[in-house]
């Protein structure tokens, strides 16, 4: 057995099943009454029913359990079992009408109150028997009783099912009541509706304490929202905005007040008809939210977007902007200079480049740069050449080649996924140039220094060696002692100069590195 059956639930007819019971009693008191014409002590008989069946459902309440289920029919049993050997004179119907009167209350139990039902007339058709009623009569009684009986019931059981869907559907709807007013109240904006007449609805407290302090009026449902309003423009804007949304038209709309501080105030209106299944507006839903803050972060965020978007145009290297699929969405002022795009028409062609799939930048390998960035979150750095003067190349420019040096690395999302692509690009063509005429000096000076290294020193080097053969200590004339001696002096000078000049004009193998790297 269910734990339900163990519960006061309601009945078709009232929350409570005491009522529904005293509302039984009255009806089987009287019909009873009727039935017998209050002969003898059949009036008494009946006072005794009912005053049982309360007692029973009074224990029932007492002890928490459903002993009327079961005791009540056994009152009838007993009175049926009285009516058989005794000289009590309940008719049939008596017994029949009183237990179909006593389902309104049974009948929350599926089958319980249909089987008492059938039980009671087939023993009320036997307690008549019992006291010489013939069968056919007992049969004319007893078979309609049963039709009737199942008709009722089933009659019954669709009201219960009725009454309990409409039950559950109050509850939901109050629980959805319950929420909305939760919903309406715990938020800053101010919410109301209004009907057809302009006449309030409904409105969380923010909206009604506003209203209140502005006009001086306690609102209330059925307060006409207009009427209160002093000001004649105000009422015709007001007026002019509600029959909007009445005809079924939605509004929205931004107001700028200013405070007795001299600050501004914005504020919000979200106008919405409210509609009938059929299409008709019944009424209207306002909102409105204080939106004060947003605009400080609106302004503040145009004010970066324009700083950021000024640093980017006036930058002196090269930005271009690429997003998650590899399309090119932003190109400043500086690249459009090194790519040569001087028509500001030309710059619609380029914006709609596909890094991944543009035949000149594949023919360069920037695809495959790009990949790296975008696959493995890679940071690119390199020099390159690049030819305009191609097939493969559709933008519009007027450079040939030119030097790259570019910088791309990957943006990424709160997520830690490539969201776009940053390319940084710088014209280093003057500085290649540079580079290439140092290598060519370099070349030369190398030569040069091969020259006096090799071959300029090996003359002075044949003339200190013959030099060194002739001694002054050979010599007669202290004057021709004295030349040899300055002649190799000389010689040693000078083949210390070319040392040193060697050593001067020799440039370290590192030297061009050096300098490429702090240049860059």
């Amino acid at each position: 057995m269910s734990s339900d059956f163990f519960t006061f639930s309601e009945t078709p007819f009232f929350k409570s099943v005491s009522k529904s019971l005293i509302l039984v009693e009255v009806m089987v008191f009287l019909f009873m009454l009727f039935q017998t014409g209050a002969e003898g002590n059949l009036f008494y008989l009946a006072l005794l029913q009912s005053s049982l069946h309360v007692f029973v459902y009074f224990l029932s309440r007492v002890s928490r359990r459903n002993l009327y289920v079961w005791l009540i029919p056994a009152l009838f049993a007993l009175m049926m079992y009285s009516n058989s050997f005794g000289g009590l004179k309940v008719t049939f119907a008596g017994y029949t009408i009183s237990l179909v009167f006593y389902s309104f209350f049974l009948i929350r139990n599926k089958w319980q109150s249909f089987f008492y039902m059938i039980c009671f007339i087939l023993l009320s058709g036997f307690s008549e028997y019992k006291k010489g009623v013939e069968f056919e009569t007992i049969l004319m009684l007893v078979i309609p009783g049963i039709g009737f009986t199942a008709l009722f019931y089933s009659a019954l059981r669709f009201l219960q099912k009725a009454h309990i869907e409409l039950t559950v559907r109050n509850r939901e709807l109050e629980q959805s009541q319950l929420n909305l007013k939760t919903l309406i109240e715990n938020t800053n904006a101010l919410i109301w509706a209004i009907d057809t007449k302009y006449k309030f609805l409904n409105g969380n407290t923010a909206f009604s304490i506003t209203f209140q302090h502005k006009t001086g009026v306690l609102l209330k449902p059925g307060v006409n929202v207009l009427e209160h309003i002093s000001s004649e423009k105000e009422y015709d804007f007001w007026k002019t905005l509600y029959d909007k949304v009445l005809i079924g038209e939605q509004v929205v709309f931004e107001e700028q007040l200013v405070d007795k501080g001299e600050s501004s105030v914005f504020w919000e209106y979200t106008l919405n008809p409210m509609k009938l299944p059929n299409g008709n507006v019944y009424g209207a839903t306002i909102m409105a939210k204080d939106i004060s803050k947003k605009k400080i972060f609106e302004r503040r965020r145009q004010e970066n977007e324009a700083l950021l978007n000024g640093v980017l145009t006036n930058m002196p290297i090269g930005f271009q902007l690429f997003d998650e699929l590899g399309n090119m969405i932003l190109m400043n002022e500086s690249m459009k200079d090194i790519l040569g795009i001087k028509k500001p028409e030309a710059q619609t062609d380029v914006t709609f480049l596909n890094v991944f799939h543009d035949a000149f930048m594949v023919l360069n390998g920037l695809d495959i740069l790009f990949k790296d960035v975008y696959l493995k979150g890679l940071n690119k750095n390199l020099e390159m050449e690049l030819d305009f003067n191609v097939p493969e190349n559709t933008w519009s420019t007027s450079r040939r080649k030119i030097f790259f040096e570019l910088n791309v690395f990957p943006l990424y999302d709160e997520n830690h996924r490539v969201i776009a692509a940053v390319c940084l690009s710088n014209e280093i063509t003057k500085r290649k140039a540079t580079e290439k005429l140092m290598l060519d000096q370099n070349k030369r000076l190398e030569e040069y220094a091969f020259t006096i290294s090799h071959i300029l020193r090996r003359p002075i080097a044949n003339i200190i060696s013959l030099s060194s053969l002739i001694k002054s200590d050979d010599m007669l004339n202290p004057e021709d002692a004295q030349l040899v001696e300055f002649l190799n002096e000389s010689t040693h000078q000078l083949d210390q100069i070319l040392k040193e000049l060697n050593q001067n004009i020799t440039i370290k193998p590192d030297y061009f590195n050096d300098y490429k790297n702090h240049s860059s």
